[in-house]
């Protein structure tokens, strides 16, 4: 017996979505004429919500094999990750290089460590120290729209 059109559709959405939820989730991406790729680079810090559902996310920092690094967060659509379309708020994903400057400061934010004082001074740091990507671009990388980090 052959297997629906439905059916092999939602097998392929549900393995999707564990691959998402179990952090196998596999980015790459073209900005500024480099390539940022989740699976290649090395993770150097991750965090992630215990809570599933909309308003999950997860964080990350990554160092490339050249050294440069970079944040990819994704989350859903109750997150900053969020994204509208066609009127409807979903889940999505960010890549951000990173400045070599800013990068002890934002592993800090993503492992959870305590921040001091001049780690409030970095670009995207909000008062909570919290690390905010879209603020971070505009200041950071403030020549292009931030919206370009979106994956």
């Amino acid at each position: 017996m052959f297997a629906t059109r439905n059916e092999v559709y939602s097998e392929f959405v549900s393995e999707v979505l564990d691959n998402f939820n179990e952090g196998y989730f596999i980015m790459e991406k073209r900005i500024f004429g480099r390539k940022y790729n989740t699976d290649t680079a090395k993770l150097v810090a991750f965090k992630e919500t215990e809570t599933q559902g909309v308003g999950h996310y997860a964080e990350s920092v990554y160092r490339k094999r050249n050294g440069e690094y970079f944040f990819f967060g994704r989350g859903g659509a109750a997150t900053q990750y969020t994204e509208c379309e066609y009127g409807v708020c979903v889940g999505g994903c960010v890549i951000v290089p990173l400045d070599i400057i800013d990068v002890d400061t934002i592993v800090k934010v993503v492992d959870g460590c305590e921040l001091d004082k001049r780690d409030y001074k970095c670009p995207g740091i909000d008062d909570c120290g919290r690390f905010d990507w879209f603020y971070y671009c505009t200041v950071v990388h403030s020549e292009c729209d931030p919206n370009m980090f979106r994956c």
